[in-house]
């Protein structure tokens, strides 16, 4: 009893300040975030991470440049005749046959599906899913090579069609082909249930829109069509799986300029939260 009346009145003297007022302050419990310094309360809390910028100006400069050089390979074999704007140039692989509204059209094409497929990245909850994560991951380690080996694929596809109708393989033949070079393709550059389900709009989406701009404005035309859909205009029953083909490599090309784009913006906002904390150090001074 004694022991414990010695020891009150230090039990006391540690909770009091001075003059024995109680100083109305609480310790912070173990494992509680610190107190912001100053300004509003949000003040220290950590903002979420932001999207990066979707890269809309390199995605077109490729689709208007590498997508010109691309869609050559059809026109070598007259596959697609030119009829608005026509125009021949010279390269070091041999005369390329476009015309002049190509470059403006895969411009556009290129920024409207890959700001469609990061979009379907980002969405919940095909944005959260494994495959998703996989293909970002393999996008951001896989670098300028994966890009160069979707391109490879890509050519190889239209490569494969330009010869099998220079040799006048029947379109049924052409088709299953395709689809198997299409098929390999996602496999091995995608394989998200959303980047199949933009390949198979393309698919379909695409010719409609050249069925538009044949039948209205006369950009070109198919030297030998077999689906005729008399006012509209006349098309190819193979291409469709050529525009499919795109879409995986669009899909690497794509997440490898985000995921570049989201390393320099991580990148510039750690510099900005260095300078900021280097600038408060300076006004404590």
């Amino acid at each position: 009893m004694q022991a414990l009346l010695r020891n009150r009145p230090l039990v006391c003297r540690a909770r009091s300040g001075a003059g024995g007022a109680r100083t109305g302050r609480r310790e912070p419990r173990p494992g509680a975030p610190a107190a912001a310094t100053g300004g509003s309360p949000s003040a220290g809390a950590a903002e979420p991470p932001a999207w990066p910028r979707v890269p809309l100006l390199r995605l077109a400069l490729c689709g208007a440049t590498l997508g010109t050089a691309l869609d050559g390979i059809h026109s070598r074999v007259a596959l697609q005749v030119y009829d608005l704007a026509p125009v021949r140039l010279e390269t070091p692989l041999g005369p390329l046959d476009t015309s002049l509204l190509v470059p403006p059209l895969l411009a556009t094409w290129y920024a409207v599906m890959g700001a469609l497929l990061l979009a379907a990245d980002a969405a919940s909850p095909l944005g959260g899913a494994p495959s998703t994560a996989a293909a970002r991951a393999a996008a951001a380690a896989g670098g300028w090579g994966r890009v160069a080996a979707g391109y490879g694929l890509l050519a190889a596809n239209l490569q494969l069609s330009a010869f099998l109708y220079s040799r006048g393989v029947d379109y049924g033949s052409m088709t299953a082909a395709l689809l198997a070079t299409w098929a390999a393709s996602w496999w091995a550059l995608d394989r998200t249930r959303h980047g199949a389900a933009l390949s198979l709009i393309c698919a379909l989406g695409a010719p409609a829109a050249e069925l538009v701009l044949m039948s209205v404005f006369h950009t070109w035309h198919y030297s030998r069509p077999d689906l005729d859909f008399g006012a509209a205009g006349a098309f190819v029953s193979f291409v469709p799986c050529c525009y499919g083909g795109y879409v995986p490599q669009l899909a690497a090309l794509t997440r490898h300029l985000a995921a570049r784009a989201g390393r320099g913006q991580a990148e510039g906002q750690a510099g900005q939260a260095g300078k900021g904390r280097q600038q408060r150090r300076g006004g404590d001074l």
